[in-house]
């Protein structure tokens, strides 16, 4: 016990008295360290992102895209509110748009006008930041939730408050009851940063030609390859005059998870090649104090220390300058990847994998890059080194 704390201050003492070599051997070691580190964490925070952006579009939802401009009479609008039937089908959302200015006071604003039902705003997942949103009471009624962009609008316009106020839309008016967030994350969905939602009927009573843009389908967990056919036959059978095409977001949602297994992979070796860098400079730098060091290693060698003592000596050395590295270079990937989420949309998270990694990866790599100066200076014969 104690032979071993005297050779663990003794590797202290002399990594202290080379300042100059041990700084340059650790160099290599925090810059590989730091970015293995870093391009971990990012790679997990990238493949949170994508998790998030995933849950917004619901893995269980299709999307029926429209192709071309579909008008749609009142009958076909009310077969798809009151007769679409398909087998584990739990809610499900049509999206009728039509461009248009809508106006608060004398000002005009340019906006889309958007046709939904009741379950729109929880199938595609809207986040609500004023008011509420619209139900099936407000079905008739000249009621509207405006998007956050169009509230601005309205405030930079003198609107004091936003929900309780009118707007006008042609020759009618609608009340705002609520503001919500832009869903831009969805990229399934068409998007236009001012939008105006209505009741699809209110819409239709104002006069307006609706098109169909989006249906969102959402089932029940199961079979969505099956409940894609379903729909189809569903939407060919009841609505031949439609031209649409089904999209499965599980399918999107598969790439993308793809793509993201892949990026953590690429990240992960763009690091390790990084660390594999700095560990050949330790291994260089480590040969060259055995060189320099060889009458040293001589004496002691005569003095009573076996080689393998000696072995031992220079690995401690470098176990120890191993360690400081990743203690640096974790701490410096802590600042980089947080510096990170402060210019991005992406949240910090403290996650102990990367760090461990990062850290077991650029110790293994150091004492591996040590283990050849170690061997040779194990090997010196010691009255040719002393002689020298």
């Amino acid at each position: 016990m104690m032979d071993t704390q005297r050779m663990i201050k003794q590797a202290f003492y002399n990594i202290y008295q080379h300042k100059t070599r041990s700084i340059l051997a650790c160099l290599g070691m925090i810059i590989g360290s730091a970015c293995i580190t870093t391009l971990m964490f990012v790679g997990h925070m990238a493949s949170n992102n994508i998790l998030k952006l995933v849950d917004n579009i619901g893995k269980d939802n299709i999307y029926i895209k429209y192709i071309g401009k579909a008008s749609t009479d009142e009958s076909t609008i009310d077969q798809l509110n009151t007769q679409l039937n398909i087998d584990g089908l739990s809610a499900f959302a049509h999206i009728y748009t039509t461009p248009s200015e809508v106006s608060y006071g004398d000002d005009k604003i340019n906006s889309e006008i958007n046709g939904v039902n009741s379950h729109y705003f929880a199938v595609a997942k809207g986040k609500l930041i004023q008011g509420r949103y619209l139900t099936d009471e407000d079905i008739g009624k000249q009621n509207c939730v405006i998007t956050e962009p169009l509230a601005d609008e309205m405030k930079h316009h003198g609107a004091v408050g936003t929900v309780g106020q009118l707007l006008g839309i042609n020759n009618h008016y609608c009340r705002v009851i609520g503001v919500m967030e832009p869903n831009y994350s969805n990229w399934l969905l068409d998007h236009h940063s001012s939008v105006v939602y209505l009741p699809d009927r209110s819409i239709r009573d104002m006069g307006y030609d609706l098109i169909l843009n989006t249906s969102i389908l959402s089932f029940k967990p199961g079979n969505i390859t099956r409940d894609r056919i379903t729909t189809q036959h569903w939407f060919m059978q009841y609505i031949p005059n439609l031209n649409f095409r089904a999209i499965i977001a599980k399918d999107e949602v598969s790439v993308i998870e793809s793509m993201s297994k892949t990026l953590k992979r690429m990240l992960s070796f763009i690091g390790g090649i990084s660390l594999l860098v700095g560990g050949i400079g330790v291994m260089n730098i480590m040969l060259v104090s055995v060189l320099e060091r060889k009458r040293e290693i001589g004496i002691r060698m005569a003095l009573g220390a076996n080689r393998r003592q000696i072995k031992l000596m220079v690995l401690q050395e470098v176990l120890i300058l191993s360690t400081m590295s990743t203690l640096i270079g974790i701490t410096i990937s802590l600042i980089a990847t947080y510096t990170i989420t402060l210019f991005t949309s992406w949240e910090f998270e403290w996650v102990l994998s990367p760090i461990l990694m990062g850290s077991c990866t650029t110790i293994i790599i150091g004492i591996l890059s040590g283990y050849i100066p170690a061997v040779n200076a194990s090997k010196l014969d010691p009255i040719a080194a002393i002689s020298q």
